[in-house]
């Protein structure tokens, strides 16, 4: 049985994310950026300055990992918007040191997607290397 989706058309975007050190942030500036070269309207905002997300069609959340656990906000973030976010288009990622396993990379996509109670795919990426780091 082959599986329908809904279609993405470019609306307004939000990326949020919690951050302990500030590398989760970067990671979304860096995303939101990217998105916007691509024509699209977005807003990157931490996650205790999102009110509400009823004029995005698309979110797009980060949360730093200590310990293998999402930081709080970040959890707070999905709990709050809970009734909401399963009917937008959703893309997490997580930031930390998880040691590199893929089990540990995806704690806080598994805890979202219980709490969301969806989960279509998951792709797990170990590292982050800066900009700065790259053009030398």
């Amino acid at each position: 049985m082959q599986r329908r989706h809904r279609s993405f058309r470019p609306g307004r975007l939000l990326v949020a994310f919690a951050t302990k050190h500030g590398s989760t942030g970067e990671i979304a500036q860096t995303i939101g950026a990217g998105l916007s070269e691509a024509g699209l309207e977005v807003d990157v905002l931490p996650v205790a300055q999102v009110e509400r997300i009823d004029d995005y069609q698309a979110v797009v959340m980060g949360c730093g990992v200590y310990m293998n656990r999402g930081l709080k906000p970040g959890m707070d973030f999905l709990k709050r918007f809970r009734t909401t976010l399963p009917t937008r288009h959703i893309w997490l990622f997580s930031s930390g040191p998880t040691g590199g396993t893929e089990d540990a990379d995806s704690s806080v996509g598994a805890a979202a997607a219980m709490r969301l109670r969806r989960r279509r795919r998951m792709a797990s990426a170990s590292g982050w290397i800066g900009s700065a780091a790259v053009a030398t």
